[in-house]
């Protein structure tokens, strides 16, 4: 017997562990990132207190972002297949969502790529 694995949209600019076959958002500029790198530094100070073993820490800052909100939950960070339960933030869709919200997520990375080319381009004067 098959396991089906769900189609699922994530919000914020963490993905799930279980997910594979993804997109993400790769600007780290995109709405989706918005407050994680400041939560993230609030989440190891926190568990540099708390926790001495590396894998405890580990749990523990993966327990500590979970729990918190930051302002890119509000936006899609990408899509993919999960293997496993899916977190509060994620939402299972159909494949023709799936479909739909990686194609404009693969444009918008093209067009940060092609955005960082010109920028390097023009700071490195060729």
């Amino acid at each position: 017997m098959d396991v089906v694995m769900p189609y699922i949209r994530y919000r914020g600019g963490r993905l799930p562990s279980s997910i594979s076959e993804h997109v993400s958002c790769e600007d780290p500029n995109a709405p989706c990132k918005k407050g994680l790198a400041e939560l993230m530094a609030d989440g190891r100070r926190f568990t540099e207190v708390t926790d001495n073993d590396r894998i405890e820490r580990a749990k523990a800052l993966e327990s500590y972002l979970n729990s918190h909100q930051y302002p890119g939950l509000e936006h899609i960070g990408g899509v993919g297949l999960v293997q496993a339960a899916l977190r509060s933030i994620d939402e299972e869709i159909t494949a023709e969502e799936y479909q739909q919200i990686r194609s404009e997520i693969e444009k918008a990375n093209k067009e940060y790529h092609e955005r960082k080319v010109s920028e390097l381009t023009t700071n490195n004067g060729l």
